[in-house]
């Protein structure tokens, strides 16, 4: 029954009551008064017009002592609630620089590979030119595993993170570009396509990681399946989020591996750790936004940012 139902119900019952108490008092004051009333009911109206006003005066004070200790237990317990919220968000934020340092270690791979492929390549260029474009990627590669190094070094301990304005399609377009060779070895585009108002309130490192992850588990699917295509990431503000989708031609998932697919430790590529997609999620829920592996024909997750506000 709804409160306020089961407030009108005790409010009738009790006036009820109290019409059933003054009908009977002012029947027996009125044979009182006649003198008509049996001597065996003199008890009952002696009960009833002295003792009951004062078992109806200390229930009520119960029942007013009653509302204020309900009221204060109600209030400590949001008290608690809030508190415990609190803890939690301070726990998530403070363990928040913990999961991108390791996802910084797990991440390291992507470039070192990459520079392992152009370094093969290297001997099999036919021009200076050729192997000069070569030498100039593979210092890119460099560059990223210093640059990855340098974050390390100087993450404080228990920083939240770094909530800024950020161009959600240069991060983008940037994480496309840097994968670009890695992809093309296995028949793969990586492309970009955004609209208008990207810019979310995030940590930028926060998310590189993520889209490097997803754009990595992309390639290493297609790679697995055997299957060339184009990898996209679709920026777009939809609402109060941004919304960032990585979509690649390969199979999606299927129903019992979607289930654990954010576990961590749980893998299903040979040799993997089990580590990305749970970092990438906790990375994003450490901004106030989520990560998600939606249905439909083409695999395809969803990082949901706030957007900048207007």
């Amino acid at each position: 029954m709804p409160p306020r139902s089961r407030l009108a119900l005790y409010v009738g019952v009790g006036l009820c009551l109290g019409l059933g108490y003054a009908f009977v008092n002012r029947a027996f004051d009125v044979q009182t008064g006649y003198g008509t009333l049996p001597s065996s009911l003199a008890p009952v109206h002696a009960f009833v017009d002295q003792v009951l006003p004062l078992i109806a005066g200390a229930l009520l004070g119960l029942a007013i002592h009653y509302v204020r200790v309900r009221a204060q237990l109600a209030e400590a317990e949001r008290g608690r609630a809030t508190e415990l919220e609190e803890r939690l968000r301070g726990v998530e934020r403070d363990q928040a620089a913990w999961v991108l340092a390791a996802s910084v270690l797990h991440d390291l791979r992507n470039p070192i590979h990459t520079l392992g492929l152009l370094l093969d390549d290297l001997p099999l260029a036919t021009s200076d030119q050729e192997r000069d474009s070569l030498l100039a990627k593979a210092r890119s590669q460099i560059d990223r595993v210093d640059a990855r190094l340098a974050e390390l070094r100087k993450l404080p301990v228990g920083a939240p993170p770094a909530l800024r304005t950020v161009h959600v399609d240069d991060v983008a377009a940037r994480v496309a570009s840097d994968f670009g060779p890695l992809a093309e070895r296995g028949g793969v585009q990586v492309a970009v396509r955004a609209g208008k108002e990207t810019s979310a309130t995030a940590d930028p490192a926060y998310v590189r990681v993520i889209l490097e992850s997803l754009v990595q588990n992309a390639i290493e699917s297609l790679r697995l399946h055997e299957t060339k295509g184009r990898i996209e990431i679709d920026v777009h503000r939809e609402g109060p989020k941004v919304h960032v989708r990585v979509m690649d031609p390969g199979p999606g998932p299927d129903p019992d591996t979607r289930k654990a697919l954010f576990a961590p430790l749980r893998s299903t590529k040979t040799g993997g750790l089990g580590l990305g997609l749970s970092i990438a999620r906790a990375l994003a829920r450490a901004m106030d936004g989520d990560l998600v592996c939606e249905e439909g024909k083409l695999t395809t997750f969803l990082l949901e940012l706030p957007a900048e506000a207007a």
